[in-house]
């Protein structure tokens, strides 16, 4: 992985661009975040196996 990109988000550095190369297909995926938030005071009910499976439970959270 090749982190081409990084700021300070939040008193947090957060890679903000960066490069992954599957060495045997050669295939390249880029993941590029544009907005991060942390410290969001998200309830434990979203971390159960439930709502992890569900999408829709997240939606009120989401920014």
């Amino acid at each position: 992985m090749a982190a081409t990109q990084q700021k300070r988000t939040q008193g947090y550095w957060t890679l903000t661009d960066s490069r992954m190369i599957d060495l045997e297909s050669g295939h390249e995926t880029r993941l590029v975040i544009d907005t991060a938030l942390y410290d969001q005071k998200l309830p434990a009910k979203l971390f159960t196996s439930q709502a992890l499976a569900d999408e829709s439970l997240e939606s009120e959270y989401r920014p």
